[in-house]
């Protein structure tokens, strides 16, 4: 319905479109809390870092192969968690990523954990900095001690 300016002054809505959207919020609803469970049971590690290293998401996997929460690396620099050889081995990796946006990198390096122990993983990265709802670097790793 219109004012008396001619503007737009009420919208009127079927019932129809309101089922939907219901339909649709319960939908995403549902596939937000699949997402968050599969996160959670993965044997992978999921995280996003930003172009100088800094630890912006990780996934709850790696507290159990690592001993470290999420709480506890979020706003790191990843390079800390690594040293000698396998952080210029990183360092590289994400070098890499950061300047090619149409491929992933992959290499096996060494983790240290909080146990003081290390463990090796299998690390791939991907540069997603355009995609809004990332805009970092895609890491995923999985122990292959």
């Amino acid at each position: 319905m219109y004012n008396y300016k001619g503007a737009v002054g009420m919208a009127c809505f079927s019932e129809i479109d309101v089922c939907c959207n219901e339909c649709e919020c319960e939908n995403i609803s549902i596939l937000k809390k699949g997402f968050e469970v599969l996160i959670q049971e993965s044997n992978d590690v999921f995280e996003i870092i930003s172009p100088n290293g800094r630890i912006k998401y990780i996934s709850p996997a790696i507290e159990k192969f690592t001993g470290y929460r999420p709480e506890e690396v979020i706003g790191k620099c990843c390079l800390d968690f690594f040293e000698g050889k396998e952080r210029v081995k990183i360092e590289k990796l994400i070098e890499s990523a950061v300047n090619n946006t149409d491929q992933s990198f992959q290499d096996d390096i060494y983790f240290k954990t909080r146990w003081n122990t290390e463990i090796c993983i299998e690390v791939s990265m991907r540069n997603h900095l355009n995609e809004p709802s990332i805009r970092g670097i895609v890491i995923s790793w999985r122990d292959i001690s």
